[in-house]
């Protein structure tokens, strides 16, 4: 049963999309969405877990319901933050461009004033890979989170390999921060030996975790 889009996320005039496998949603995830909420303009963030990256050898580890599930408790009291299924009710593979367009039919009877698409610096170099890219930064405006120091130099680095007003944007774009190096993959080799994965998870999504048995080898 889908879960639909939050009667917030249908309100909100400055909205923001963030995709991703969030296998697991993880502390850095969450700042991403704060500092959008903080420093990007916008009134609320919608999670989207894809159902399997299109440039993924493999689909995420944990279940379409299971990703849902830690994110919703991930963002407990985080009151302008929401979750959406659109893309794991959707066949597979999933392509942002297409939940962009997803999210213009939801709400087209009241668009929003603003739509961004929030990504952290750590997808740069795989943007132009992306379906659709330059449609997908046409219908949305790009926010990126800085995940490392060199997120401003890598998006310089993609002149060449995306349209010139693509670069221009995503440096406009950018909400730089302090440093937020975390990522999922390295968070299941920890879980997967059993290691406490301490801040880097928040507590709820933890006990989650060990009460599933996920990522357990």
């Amino acid at each position: 049963m889908s879960i639909g889009l939050s009667q917030s996320a249908r309100r909100a005039r400055r909205l923001a999309l963030f995709g991703g496998s969030f296998d697991p949603v993880h502390a850095a995830h969450l700042a991403c969405a704060r500092l959008a909420l903080e420093h990007g303009e916008v009134d609320h963030v919608v999670f989207i877990p894809a159902a399997r990256s299109p440039l993924k050898a493999q689909g995420p580890t944990a279940s379409g319901p299971e990703r849902i599930a830690m994110l919703e408790t991930a963002i407990e009291g985080m009151d302008h933050c929401s979750t959406w299924d659109v893309e794991i009710v959707r066949p597979a593979p999933s392509y942002s461009v297409d939940t962009v367009r997803a999210l213009l039919a939801e709400r087209a009877s009241s668009p929003p004033s603003r739509l961004c698409f929030l990504l952290g610096g750590d997808h740069l170099e795989a943007l132009p890979l992306w379906r659709e890219v330059e449609t997908l930064f046409e219908l949305s405006e790009p926010l990126v989170v800085s995940r490392e120091a060199t997120t401003k130099e890598r998006i310089q680095q993609l002149e060449g390999r995306v349209p010139q007003p693509l670069v221009a944007r995503l440096l406009a774009g950018l909400i730089e921060a302090e440093p937020i190096e975390l990522s999922s993959s390295e968070l299941r080799q920890r879980l997967a030996t059993g290691q406490d994965p301490g801040a880097a998870l928040p507590t709820g999504v933890w006990n989650f975790i060990r009460g599933r048995g996920l990522y357990r080898r």
